[in-house]
């Protein structure tokens, strides 16, 4: 599996923010593109130009390492070994690495190179002939001390193995005359002439063409550039997209403080006694207020994203809706039972209450039997209108839910920023964000 990078990553997590309902559909087919480039650079890998650094214990290994990378990646020691393990320090989507235990990802290397840091090869050279096998280029460290010894020998030989070889001599006395014969000895013994000396307590520094020489695989990075371009290119657009979007965001905003208020008071329901045909005709009317609502915001703008808006929000539930009609009901008998005063005809006078109380509550001005008012004398007004502001609560629910549906995409399109995404893209695939 390819090593992810920290710049698709941020894109990604750019595009997955995208406000879908701000984009028309060309658009939208932009946004599946850029996230299709995406999906690809996140798990694209590329056969890296492997360079491994090897040599005896205490050669100085992580310093040629940190020099031909350019960073401070592997920890240095004169006194004892600090590498540990094979870490290979790389740039980013690259496939693994043969006898690679650990990675390390440097934004100062070349994607298509790794550097692998050895352990000294007096302890794990034996695990280490894969690795060299496969690489493109092997930098054997001698130092003046261990140049002729058993371990730098093997190391040597292991390093033969790989497309190129270079020696790199560490650590070298600063007499000139005591450095040009260790230098010759040196040369003498390995029958290598070394690629570059340094001189013992000098800084280590290697020219960026020893890596910049490896031959590597092109083609796979040439492809890997064109699905950068593709996700940054695709990304802009969707960018540019919001960007003009954002205005009408704005008018959308305003517009929703303006749009019409739920009813204040319920249509006129006369002639309406049966409970069954009563409640259809209160669902009816709540869900045109609903309408009517989504109608006052889109008229208030021109173009298409106050209809894309609207086609995502959730529909009205006409069946919750006629529940809480028949909750309303029960609730409504309850009131009225409570505040009613008989002594007799007890039955008789329930049946009474539960077959008028929801008339009156619903239309205030019906003609209710007057035994009704008697029985519940002074509590009669107060009640039905407690009943009738509860009902007109119901009828109203779905336009202040609505009203609230409307709020909610509008400020989560509202709060996305264009910039954001413009910056991921250009971190992809290196071209300037636009001044906006």
């Amino acid at each position: 599996m390819g090593l992810v990078t920290s710049e698709i990553s941020y894109l990604r997590s750019a595009l997955d923010g995208v406000p879908v309902v701000l984009l028309d559909d060309d658009l939208q087919r932009v946004l599946s593109d850029a996230l299709a480039a995406v999906d690809a650079l996140e798990v694209f890998t590329v056969t890296p130009a492997v360079v491994v650094v090897v040599g005896a214990s205490g050669s100085g290994k992580s310093t040629i390492v940190n020099a031909l990378v350019g960073s401070h990646v592997a920890e240095v020691s004169a006194l004892r070994p600090t590498t540990t393990t094979v870490t290979a320090i790389v740039g980013s989507g690259l496939s693994p690495i043969e006898g690679v235990s650990e990675y390390l990802i440097t934004e100062g290397l070349d994607s298509g190179v790794a550097v692998v840091d050895t352990p000294p090869w007096d302890a794990t050279g034996d695990l280490l002939h894969g690795t060299l096998a496969a690489a493109a280029l092997a930098i054997v460290v001698v130092t003046p001390s261990r140049y002729g010894d058993e371990a730098t020998r093997h190391a040597m030989e292991a390093a033969s193995k790989a497309r190129d070889m270079k020696v790199m001599v560490n650590r070298i006395p600063e007499a000139p005359e005591l450095r040009e014969q260790l230098e010759d000895a040196i040369h003498e013994r390995l029958g290598v002439e070394p690629y570059a000396v340094f001189v013992e307590g000098s800084p280590v520094k290697i020219d960026g063409a020893l890596l910049a020489s490896v031959p590597r695989d092109l083609s796979a990075h040439g492809r890997k550039r064109v699905l950068q371009s593709a996700a940054g290119g695709a990304s802009r657009r969707v960018a540019s997209g919001l960007t003009e979007a954002a205005t009408q965001v704005g008018t959308l905003q305003r517009a929703l403080g303006s749009a019409s208020e739920p009813a204040s008071e319920l249509p006129p329901m006369d002639g309406l006694y049966d409970w069954e045909e009563a409640r259809g005709e209160l669902v009816r009317i709540a869900l045109q207020t609903a309408a009517d609502f989504d109608a006052s915001v889109e008229t208030m703008i021109e173009g298409e994203l106050a209809h894309r808006i609207r086609e995502q929000l959730p529909p009205v539930d006409a069946g919750v809706l006629a529940a809480a009609l028949d909750d309303w009901l029960d609730d409504t008998r309850h009131r009225f039972r409570r505040r009613a005063t008989f002594r007799f005809r007890k039955k008789s006078t329930r049946i009474l209450l539960d077959r008028w109380a929801w008339v009156a509550s619903v239309a205030p001005d019906a003609v209710v039997p007057r035994r009704l008012r008697r029985i519940m004398r002074e509590a009669y007004e107060l009640t039905v209108r407690k009943s009738s502001v509860d009902l007109l609560k119901i009828v109203n629910r779905p336009a202040v839910q609505r009203s609230k549906d409307w709020a909610d995409v509008i400020n989560i399109a509202g709060e996305y920023r264009p910039g954001m995404l413009f910056a991921a893209a250009s971190v992809v695939d290196g071209k300037d964000v636009p001044d906006r």
